[in-house]
């Protein structure tokens, strides 16, 4: 179960290691607006609303609600580089057991576009397929 563990800790991705790192409270703030705000964005120009005050309004509301959610359990952490060790975006996940959702993946403009991003989610999704022992999700749950 350990080697488990550490292997979502400290993915292998296309530069190396991916690592990944817990965000403290003021750090999952600043997350949520980033994530928020791209959301909210993404609502107008999909033509759901005519502006970006209420589509911001209307997905502050739907966040909320989520997190609300008894249930259900969010996970905040961002993506170390394995060369710069700096970090190079975020990874938002929740828990509802027994069942892991990931709920946003983003990176920097400089790691976009090669492939990274996929191979993060299709590392993770392999491990977490790959673990027929339901404890796992527990101990992701104390990471």
């Amino acid at each position: 179960m350990k080697i488990l563990i550490a292997m979502f800790l400290s993915l292998h991705c296309l530069y190396g290691q991916i690592s990944f790192q817990k965000c403290d409270r003021t750090e999952i703030q600043t997350i949520k607006d980033s994530m928020l705000t791209f959301y909210s964005e993404q609502l107008v120009q999909a033509g759901l609303f005519e502006n970006l005050q209420t589509a911001k309004e209307a997905a502050i509301l739907e966040w909320s609600q989520e997190e609300q959610s008894s249930d259900k359990e969010f996970f905040y952490c961002h993506l170390i580089s394995p060369i710069s060790k700096d970090r190079c975006g975020y990874l938002v996940y929740s828990i509802e057991r027994p069942t892991a959702y990931f709920d946003a993946v983003y990176l920097e403009a400089a790691y976009r576009g090669q492939g990274l991003g996929k191979q993060i989610l299709q590392d993770i999704e392999d491990l977490l397929s790959s673990v027929h022992d339901k404890k796992f999700i527990e101990h992701l749950l104390w990471w």
